[in-house]
């Protein structure tokens, strides 16, 4: 009898519990552990590597350029910058003679293909205006004008009878 008091005290059911729960962590751990080859944890190391060294790399370049180089540097891509604007500034104002709806639009369809001289200067501005035309002619050709902005028919807010609005309205108060 003294064994089966034993199997039936808490101590005992806390003990089969805990063997019960430990036995079924076992079993998750097996399944959810994920092995690698040796060759694939390699692969990653080396990886990681080569992403700190770059990183490391570009920090000891920029750490050793010099205050002129920076400011060289800048210079380049601000005259770049400036080179870009000015020719989207030509390119307006030769599309908006050919009579392009959206100069924008032309500017990026042919901003790949300019070609510049030493000072800036767009050189070859006639071949990609016509580059663009080919390749979208939605974009050219003259505007139809279809009144005034004013929704009138243009003719000075004068009615048929030769008399403006204001005048008529006049006329009709008695003064």
């Amino acid at each position: 009898m003294s064994d089966a008091n034993t199997a039936n005290t808490p101590d005992a059911a806390e003990n089969n519990t805990e063997a019960a729960s430990n036995t079924e962590a076992n079993t998750s751990n097996e399944e959810k552990t994920i092995s690698f080859t040796q060759e694939e944890v390699n692969r990653l190391i080396g990886k990681a590597r080569k992403e700190e060294q770059q990183k490391l790399d570009k920090q000891i370049k920029d750490a050793q350029l010099s205050e002129q180089q920076r400011a060289e540097q800048r210079v380049k891509e601000l005259e770049a910058e400036t080179r870009t604007l000015r020719a989207k500034d030509v390119v307006a104002v030769a599309a908006a003679k050919l009579g392009v709806k959206n100069a924008n639009a032309v500017f990026k369809l042919v901003k790949d293909s300019l070609e510049y001289d030493d000072k800036g200067a767009v050189t070859n501005l006639k071949e990609a205006l016509a580059e663009a035309k080919e390749i979208a002619p939605e974009f050219f050709g003259k505007t139809i004008s279809t009144g005034s902005a004013d929704g009138g028919s243009g003719n000075n807010g004068t009615r048929e009878g030769g008399i403006s609005m204001n005048d008529f309205i006049r006329r009709s108060a008695g003064r």
